[in-house]
């Protein structure tokens, strides 16, 4: 059999067949053997005494025995190890010797035949591809201009395989061309028989219009289709009717019986690692109708016209078993996560999944986006103002930059109660006036106040209207309070942990963060929980805020937060 060698081409100065048989005898055939001082002498020797009259050889073949990058030709004094090989006759060569080259010597990349063990044979197109990259090297050396044309296209393929016979032939030194099969030239179309025609198919790809093609699946665009059986798929196509906004669908699976008899539930989280459900998305993308619909088929749909969730073959995991009276000493169960080995649970994390559970009416309070009809969509009766969870609510929805929806509910618990919150915590959340043309005054933003009003704590959490300015992209509430209250409040905390400047990475602006960073608020604070400002911007998914507090941290001197350094520290 045949196969490839990559080999290394390098110009080399005049050299005689006898001083190569010569360089041959004085060699060993050791992986990096190298010549030794008096073989290098006797061949200078011998170069000196050329004469005109013997032939002389450009190039030499070797064989790479070390990698050799791009890197590598950029820099000077790099050798690597090669194999240098005698040429015999024509363009047949066995392997010499080994020796360390200068990496810039190479010049190409050339295909040999093994005809045997010990003889290679140069390709043609090799051949050319060398007397074409000599011609061109030589010009560079000499200051002659090189033609900048388009080169042939340089195709060359390892030689294929030949027949044993043929080996054997070549070997022998007899030139004529391999031939397979029954005597047909390998240069000749074989023909099909009517049996292999008939079996033939062409390709299609002509036929197919790529730009129309899709693929249904990946933009969930198929329809709907029995399961028979898997329940956890057919819990997955309420997320993707919800996602895809698909209310045809979604209208089937809550309120057709004999489909909505295949779902466990209508609130299956979307994989283990994802917990969104259906309803998740639904508030994200404020999509009302996919509310109303998964709402309706939880209230109206009882879990008996739902089939039973899927069992889970390997509920739990233990250490085994154990008959010893001595073994039962500081034995425990390991359920703990360590990087990605988990402990005995690591097979469980769906064990969860599919299961009927309520609706997740809580995560409106935690979606920036939540608006004030699907408050009411999923709270009809006003039930989101039973319970001591009110105010924490109130707080997961500003630590999250939802203004609007803090807003409304404020008002109403202030009007309603109170609840600790005074006219300022809503008011510091109004959009604000228009622009104000030239010749007029100005209106007051906020009515009269003390700089105690502007710290009032509301019950339980201690949220005040200096943590709610800072979630108003209107930045003029914040400096009004700012200027009454001072900078003796700037770090003022609810009952969590969070400063004004947490709450201002959550703002849908940056220009309430690049306020308070002119007061100098520092950028290291951090809430009970160990979150600094950059990781609430990041939770809440306020890129522009967070390039703005890396950008001011990276901005050395006292117009920035000190540096490089500074800007590093802040990220962990």
């Amino acid at each position: 059999d045949e196969e490839q060698d990559e080999a290394a081409i390098k110009i080399r100065g005049k050299r005689t067949k006898k001083n190569k048989k010569k360089a041959q005898k004085s060699t060993r055939h050791s992986s990096r053997g190298k010549k030794t001082t008096e073989d290098t002498q006797e061949d200078v020797e011998m170069d000196a005494t050329q004469t005109k009259h013997e032939a002389t050889d450009e190039f030499w073949l070797a064989q790479l025995q070390d990698d050799v990058t791009e890197n590598m030709l950029d820099k000077e004094d790099v050798c690597v190890h090669v194999t240098w090989l005698n040429k015999l006759s024509g363009n047949q060569y066995e392997r010499a010797y080994d020796e360390q080259v200068d990496v810039g010597s190479i010049l190409c990349h050339v295909y040999l035949r093994e005809l045997s063990e010990t003889i290679l044979e140069l390709t043609p197109k090799s051949l050319t591809r060398v007397e074409r990259s000599l011609a061109r090297t030589k010009a560079r050396l000499a200051g002659d201009a090189v033609e900048e044309a388009e080169e042939e296209e340089d195709n060359e393929r390892p030689p294929p395989s030949l027949a044993s016979s043929s080996h054997k032939r070549r070997a022998e030194g007899d030139e004529r061309p391999a031939q397979r099969g029954r005597g047909k030239s390998t240069t000749k179309t074989q023909k099909l028989s009517k049996r292999e025609a008939a079996m033939h198919i062409p390709p299609l790809r002509t036929t197919v219009d790529e730009a129309k093609y899709e693929d249904r699946e990946v933009f969930g665009t198929q329809p709907f289709e029995s399961f028979n059986g898997d329940v956890a798929s057919a819990n997955r196509e309420v997320i993707r009717a919800v996602l895809t906004k698909n209310v045809k669908l979604l209208k089937t699976l809550t309120m057709t019986p004999e489909v909505y008899a295949e779902l466990s539930t209508f609130d299956a989280q979307r994989s283990a690692n994802v917990s969104h459900s259906a309803l998740h998305y639904a508030i994200d993308n404020d999509d009302l109708a996919a509310a109303g619909l998964l709402r309706q088929a939880t209230e109206k749909v009882e879990q008996q016209q739902l089939t039973a969730a899927p069992e889970m073959a390997l509920p739990s995991h233990s250490t085994g078993q154990h008959t010893s009276r001595f073994s039962d000493y500081n034995r425990r169960t390991i359920n703990a996560s360590r990087g990605g080995k988990e402990g005995n649970n690591a097979l469980l994390e769906d064990a969860n999944n599919g299961k009927q559970i309520n609706l997740s009416l809580d995560y409106l309070w935690q979606s920036p986006t939540a608006s004030i009809e699907m408050l009411t969509l999923l709270y009809p009766t006003g039930e989101w103002t039973n319970g001591y969870t009110t105010c924490i609510n109130i707080c997961r929805a500003a630590r999250c930059g939802n203004f609007r929806l803090v807003r409304k509910v404020v008002e109403t618990l202030e009007k309603n109660g109170g609840w600790g919150f005074n006219e300022l915590h809503h008011k510091v959340l109004a959009d604000g006036p228009d622009d104000i043309s030239d010749g007029e005054e100005a209106a007051p933003l906020l009515p009269p106040f003390r700089a105690v009003s502007a710290i009032k704590q509301a019950h339980n959490t201690r949220l005040r209207p200096l943590h709610l300015a800072a979630i108003n992209p209107n930045v003029r509430y914040l400096e009004a309070l700012w200027a009454v209250a001072g900078d003796e409040f700037s770090a003022i905390k609810d009952d969590q942990g969070y400063e004004p400047v947490h709450y201002a990475a959550a703002c849908e602006s940056s220009a309430p963060m690049a306020f308070l960073l002119e007061r100098r608020c520092s950028l290291f604070s951090r809430t009970k929980t160990r979150l600094t400002p950059l990781m609430c911007a990041l939770e809440a998914g306020r890129e522009e805020t967070a390039l703005a507090l890396l950008k001011f941290a990276a901005t050395p001197g006292e117009s920035g937060g000190g540096g490089q350094e500074v800007a590093d520290k802040i990220r962990f």
